[in-house]
């Protein structure tokens, strides 16, 4: 064995004894698949049998419930690599342990000329201009009641990261119908826009709710097509609590996403 692969070997020994075993590791893997309902809160694999916990702080001895989180192995390398921002594994977790109301997914209606990331399912890409098609994102969520009362849905904020965009152009689910959909206008950075609904919806208990929120960008009174990069914020607001929705990436799947530079001969 050369000195390199020693050394190597040594410094996984050495990282290994430091991380100590999780305490009571059985019973909180239960507690944490229950959270997720078996599927991974990212990607929405099934497998749980090979899920991975996750210390949301990076701290291996910090083994609170409340900072850990059960995603896939795929997942799981995208945190550690830095690929998740930890502020969208907060608000997964945030969710998955909202024991009243339960984010179940994100889809694009059909009216809207955009597709979905492949690698993360809260990212959309603006997809060209189609006279039969809206250009702007028509989100449409599905959150369930998990409580045993009826919620009254009331509105929702909206609240936007522009992200820098000049270098880098865009690469290459019984029949649950829409309550209706709802228009909100994207703010200026650091501002909120918030919506409140003419009616209050009310969500049955342990029952689901399907709503399409189309989010708009305007500027000097004329809407245009998003085709930078935004990262949406956004908050369902009910009558006597706030639901965080996982982070909406649009034309982009991260925060910290690498520029690509174009030579232009």
């Amino acid at each position: 064995m050369s000195l390199s692969a020693i050394f190597h070997s040594k410094i996984i020994t050495q990282v290994a004894k430091q991380r100590k075993s999780i305490p009571q590791l059985i019973k909180k893997r239960s507690i944490l698949q229950k959270e997720i309902e078996s599927r991974c809160p990212i990607c929405n694999s099934d497998d749980p049998e090979h899920f991975q916990i996750h210390h949301i702080d990076e701290d291996p001895s910090h083994n609170a419930i409340g900072n850990l989180i059960l995603v896939c192995p795929t997942c799981h390398s995208k945190i550690t690599k830095g690929d998740l921002e930890r502020s969208y594994i907060e608000l997964l977790k945030s969710q998955s342990s909202c024991h009243r109301m339960k984010f179940v997914s994100v889809n694009l209606s059909k009216v809207c000329s955009w597709k979905k990331d492949s690698s993360l399912d809260s990212s959309f890409w603006f997809d060209g201009i189609d006279a039969e098609k809206t250009f702007n994102p028509v989100l449409i969520f599905t959150i369930k009641n998990n409580s045993n009362y009826s919620e009254l849905f009331e509105g929702l904020n909206l609240k936007v990261d522009h992200l820098p965009s000049g270098l880098s152009g865009i690469p290459r689910t019984y029949e649950l119908k829409s309550i209706g959909k709802y228009t909100i206008e994207i703010p200026r950075e650091g501002d909120i826009t918030s919506l409140l609904f003419e009616n209050q919806i009310v969500i049955p208990a342990n029952d689901y709710c399907k709503v399409e929120v189309e989010i708009i960008d305007k500027f000097q009174g004329y809407v245009s097509p998003i085709k930078t990069r935004k990262v949406l914020r956004l908050v369902f607001r009910f009558a006597d609590f706030e639901f965080h929705i996982p982070v909406i990436y649009l034309n982009c799947n991260s925060e910290n996403t690498a520029y690509k530079i174009v030579f232009l001969s």
